[in-house]
């Protein structure tokens, strides 16, 4: 087996130092597609929180918000985030620099870690993968926990693995493993699974009499302490944070979400050309565990390179593990899975220059073949990052600055982001507007929901919208189209259309008004099919109608749901049909007013209101009413529902 640290001679020929030249190159490299990201990209929902955490911290010192819950996760990105607007400004650019900061520092580590435990070739093809990896880019572009997690996490890391292959070389390392676990945790609460997977690897590698090492138990009692700590900053302020969670959208508990958990973390690993790098992965694995059996070593005993391997390799396939079983479903996003990455890339890389060493010995080879390596990652990855700049993001900055210019006096304003209306604002929104799912984001204040965050009043359904409309004052709700689609239910849609007219339109946000509350109409007839009635891939969920009659306008609200395949607009017609055939009158149009895009309509229907005005002679007699439903270009969908 060719030695794998042949290129470790630090600093010693020109291959060591071409190879920190262009380290430092991609170092710049990613700096600049991530400064790029906060000059170009608009803020992601989640952002506005973390900047009005930051806002609340510059005038009080602390994270506690008008809800009165104290803002815990991401503490420390919401401290450097506050510190930089104290030095530039309060704006989201200044506010983002720290990630963009901390996920420089990520590839400079990346690069320092596969250095040190492999060699310097496989901590340039991490680097280099890191740097233009577009979900990293992504992550260090807001003022979000990502980046910085990520940073600590391989800090935290690094250090428990040099400790564990070194427990009684002094106190440097169990400081540094207890200060990197102690910053990652109060970044991110996540850091949590990471705590017994140190303890295994120190366990495994140097079996259970290093437990009684004080270093070692050092190590363990700091992280304890450090967890309590965390555990109890979630409970200032007159609001348990972690109980509201835990009891709405839980953190922990025994799951075994596997499907969940692989449909929202598997395609880091598997979409694209990503199975290339997770084979690569496994091959180093696969290698280092050989040696390990093969020769019956124990872990301390095998090479460095494929010591790092194997330890770098249990973290990831712990978490793996943790997420599969005990890891709640609402948080089996990609996002919470991006501290592994690291890992993931330094694993592949390690694979790779296995197999570019097993093919030769020439140093001429290893250099054109890991020249070449580094050529084709940015080839492959050079538009990947570019299309981080292009992310589906919402602008409620523009549109809640667009309020701003035009509210008067007494005016409110309610939207299901409040955050939002707290950051362009200055001051909370006066409504929590959201009728599903609300729960998790709501706290009981002085006998009523409120939003979690900034304390705006709960409107959840379509009689708190009404009451809060019959108000002599203006009413202002914003909404980006995916939430109008998903965060209502039907008759709350209704009412936003019959009693709101759009005022302005920015991006995928839009602006409603309402000035004063409309008569509404006298529906008379309504039923619920069961099943509900399928035409093409739309759904009839239910309908209600006002009572025919000649001469006056005849209203009819369809609710249709979708089963998932409609992606495109399309519209749908309403004809009123007589019993000899005749056509008396018809209405055509979008469902949801063309306001919301078929395809996020999912289970929850979605109201589509139809108006026809029947002739002065229309006679009595038996009448029918035929649904059809066609895209743009006049195909229908399915045969006519009578």
């Amino acid at each position: 087996m060719p030695q794998q640290h042949d290129d470790k001679r630090r600093g010693t020929d020109w291959w060591e130092r071409g190879i920190i030249l262009i380290a430092i190159l991609f170092v710049g490299v990613g700096a600049w597609w991530r400064l790029l990201y906060i000059q170009q990209v608009g803020l992601h929902v989640d952002e506005y929180v973390s900047l009005y955490a930051a806002t609340r911290i510059l005038d009080g010192g602390l994270p506690i918000l008008p809800s009165g819950m104290f803002y815990g996760r991401g503490l420390l990105t919401s401290y450097l985030a506050a510190g930089a607007m104290a030095l530039g400004g309060i704006n989201a650019v200044i506010g983002r620099l720290p990630s963009v900061v901390m996920g420089a520092l990520g590839i400079v580590v990346i690069f320092a870690m596969g250095r040190s435990e492999w060699n310097a070739r496989v901590g340039l093809l991490a680097a280099v993968a890191l740097a233009l990896l577009a979900e990293a880019i992504d992550a260090a572009g807001r003022v979000r926990f990502y980046a910085q997690f990520m940073l600590w996490t391989m800090l935290t890391l690094w250090a428990a693995y040099r400790m564990t292959r070194r427990p009684e070389a002094g106190w440097r390392l169990p400081w540094l493993v207890v200060t990197f676990f102690t910053l990652a945790l109060f970044t991110q609460e996540e850091m949590i699974l990471l705590y017994p997977v140190i303890i295994v690897g120190l366990l495994l590698w140097n079996g259970i009499g290093v437990l009684a090492q004080a270093p070692v138990q050092f190590v363990i009692a700091g992280g304890a302490v450090a967890m309590l700590a965390r555990f109890a900053l979630e409970r200032v302020g007159p609001i348990d944070a972690f109980d509201a969670i835990q009891t709405t959208k839980a953190y922990v508990g025994l799951f075994f979400a596997w499907q969940s958990a692989w449909d929202g973390f598997g395609p880091l690993f598997t979409d694209d050309l990503r199975p290339v790098w997770s084979i690569l992965a496994v091959f180093a694995v696969a290698v280092a565990l050989f040696v390990l059996l093969w020769r019956r070593r124990r872990l301390a005993a095998l090479a460095p390179y494929h010591q790092a391997t194997l330890y770098f390799a249990l973290f990831f396939a712990a978490m793996w593990l943790a997420v599969l079983t005990v890891v709640g479903e609402s948080w089996h996003e990609p996002r919470f899975m991006l501290f592994v990455e690291p890992n993931w890339l330094l694993l592949g890389a390690a694979g790779l220059v296995l197999i570019i060493d097993l093919v030769s010995e020439s140093r001429i080879w290893r250099v054109a073949a890991t020249s070449g390596a580094v050529g084709v990652l940015v080839w492959l990855m050079w538009p990947m990052a570019g299309d981080a700049l292009k992310p589906l993001t919402v602008d409620y900055t523009a549109a809640l600055e667009y309020v701003a210019q035009h509210r008067v006096p007494g005016d409110r304003v309610a939207t299901p982001q409040p955050p939002a209306c707290a950051w362009v604002m200055g001051t909370p929104c006066s409504y929590y507007a959201r009728g599903l799912d609300y729960e998790p984001y709501v706290v009981r204040k002085n006998g009523h929901l409120v939003d979690r965050w900034t304390g705006a009043l709960l409107l959840s359904s379509a009689s708190d919208l009404r009451a809060a409309i019959r108000s002599e004052r203006r009413i202002w709700l914003v909404v980006d189209r995916d939430r109008l689609a998903n965060r209502y239910d039907a008759a709350s849609l209704e009412t936003i259309f019959e009693q709101f007219d759009v005022a302005h339109e920015v991006g995928s946000t839009l602006v409603f008004v309402a000035d004063s509350l409309k008569p509404s109409p006298a529906y008379t007839v309504a039923q619920t099919a069961e099943p509900p009635l399928v035409l093409g891939p739309l759904h009839l969920v239910s309908w209600h109608a006002t009572a025919p009659a000649a001469g006056e306008p005849f209203r009819l609200v369809l609710n249709w749901a979708q089963d998932g395949d409609l992606r495109d607009q399309i519209s749908t017609s309403v004809q009123l049909v007589a019993a000899d055939g005749r056509r008396i009158s018809q209405a055509d149009g979008p469902p949801g007013e063309g306001l919301i895009l078929m395809r996020d309509v999912g289970k929850d229907p979605i109201p589509d209101r139809k108006l026809m005005y029947l002739p002065d002679d229309l006679t009595d007699g038996w009448y029918r009413l035929e649904v059809v439903a066609y895209t743009p270009e006049g195909v229908l969908l399915g045969d006519p529902l009578p």
